[in-house]
């Protein structure tokens, strides 16, 4: 949509953002009502294992009701996204980073909200509503968070196969058909480029997303599941290769443009970092069986404690380090003298003409 400055700020613009807004907390309430009601089922089937739940043995339902939590995530997820986008596309933005920034608040939000609820809702509020399966306290919860978090993982993994796998296949029938029409005409580099999909902003946003949410998973349940490092270093090996296959042949060169840093994803990061001192505060102190012995006042006071000390640390030690390192500060520097010095010349009439050199044909495995 075309930005109009006679539009913005009117009683209709204020009306699509406030509906936009509205959209986004239906989807969070459909998350926490779907998490609440299924570890209701689940927890009914626990007890009574003689039982059935939708068709199954509450046996295999427990079982079951774990990858039932992944798919409602994925599902959602996929949902908000296609919608959200559309409807950011149809309000009225200035510049695209402008539109890109709303885009990944309003993805972020839903992707991390849906994606980490039903572990929080596990280490949180499961103790206390429902209980712990296993009859051992804490630590059947702690088991169940463990499950669900490599089920999520291992499906992740998947779904970045198996969707870049169809693109890919979607891909070469595309080309293979316009192929088969002219046989004896070569096919260009630029005609594979124009069967590509297009690397849009929402693309873009998604694939950074997936980089986040492992920060965020690290920040937040390593120390309940210690094995999810290292489980997130051999996760992003092949989802690399993944991310740098669809760019280089899946979609077609996305439209180069101006960034200053990585714009709303800083905050995200930043927040999902302070939430994780929280966290591990909290999993260490009240679910790990180190202090179990403890009375919960004693423990409430400790975590109070300790998670203050530790965000005090944290606020520290960002200002120590400042909000750039010294190599970037340098790079910045030389940029910065560089683009002076062109300008510079430019203005003088000191300008050179520069003659751009034959590049080598681009390999794409369709040509």
């Amino acid at each position: 949509k075309e930005f109009s400055g006679a539009y913005r700020g009117t009683y209709k613009d204020r009306l699509q953002h406030t509906l936009h807004w509205f959209l986004l907390f239906v989807v969070l309430a459909e998350a926490v009502g779907f998490t609440w009601w299924l570890s209701q089922l689940r927890s009914v089937a626990y007890h009574h294992k003689a039982g059935v739940t939708w068709g199954l043995s509450n046996e295999t339902f427990v079982t079951v009701a774990k990858y039932v939590t992944t798919v409602n995530i994925k599902v959602v997820d996929k949902g908000w996204a296609f919608l959200s986008v559309y409807l950011s596309s149809k309000e009225n933005w200035r510049t695209v980073q402008e539109l890109k920034a709303a885009m990944t608040t309003k993805l972020a939000v839903v992707k991390l909200f849906v994606f980490f609820y039903p572990f929080l809702y596990i280490v949180l509020l499961q103790p206390h509503v429902e209980g712990c399966p296993g009859g051992k306290g804490n630590a059947g919860c702690l088991h169940v968070l463990q499950e669900n978090l490599i089920v999520l993982f291992v499906t992740q993994l998947a779904t970045e196969f198996a969707l870049t796998g169809a693109y890919v296949l979607l891909l070469r029938i595309t080309v293979k058909l316009e192929r088969d029409k002219h046989p004896n005409k070569a096919y260009t580099y630029l005609e594979v480029q124009a069967k590509a999909q297009e690397y849009d902003a929402q693309t873009e946003i998604l694939d950074f997303m997936n980089a986040v949410l492992n920060f965020g998973f690290i920040v937040m349940f390593a120390n309940a599941l210690p094995f999810i490092c290292a489980l997130c270093f051999v996760f992003n090996f092949p989802t690399k290769r993944i991310l740098a296959y669809k760019i280089s042949y899946v979609y077609n060169c996305p439209v180069p443009r101006s960034a200053d840093g990585i714009g709303a994803w800083d905050s995200v990061l930043s927040a999902l970092a302070y939430m994780g001192v929280t966290f591990n505060c909290y999993i260490s102190i009240f679910f790990l069986p180190l202090l179990d012995h403890w009375a919960l006042s004693d423990k409430l006071i400790l975590f109070l404690t300790v998670e203050h000390l530790l965000i005090v640390l944290k606020i520290l030690m960002e200002k120590m380090m400042g909000p750039k390192s010294t190599a970037q500060a340098r790079i910045q520097e030389h940029h910065e003298d560089t683009v002076e010095k062109i300008v510079e010349s430019l203005q003088g009439g000191g300008g050179k003409t520069v003659t751009a050199k034959e590049t080598k044909k681009p390999d794409s495995p369709y040509m």
